[in-house]
């Protein structure tokens, strides 16, 4: 069984580090991130993972883009894989999207994983 962990997108950037290598030396099999560009500040539908229905962050609280959070975790490890936990494809234009998959895929030596 290969296990993953999900990483914040706070801009805190010794702690993504130290999240990122901390996982790679453990052995983790890979980190993710989400890819909400904004997060919502009201609705009809109930978020299903928390007791109230409420998002588990606040809607204006900063957090970093997924494209280039994996960036930088790439820059910060060798091994471990990253990627997305899920593509919202309509948040970029989708020729574009793929070049940056494969773009982190080249650069990381094939550690990418598209969600």
């Amino acid at each position: 069984m290969e296990i993953g962990l999900s990483i914040p997108r706070i801009p805190d950037v010794q702690g993504l580090r130290l999240f990122a290598e901390t996982a790679e030396n453990l052995g983790f099999e890979s980190v993710l991130a989400g890819d909400h560009i904004v997060l919502p500040t009201g609705g009809t539908n109930q978020y299903p993972y928390t007791a109230d229905g409420s998002f588990s962050r606040p809607s204006d609280e900063p957090f970093l883009e997924t494209m280039t959070l994996l960036g930088f975790l790439a820059a910060c490890t060798n091994r471990i894989k990253l990627g997305s936990t899920v593509v919202i494809l309509p948040y970029r234009n989708p020729v574009v999207q793929a070049k940056m998959f494969a773009s982190l895929d080249v650069l990381t030596g094939g550690r990418i994983i598209c969600g």
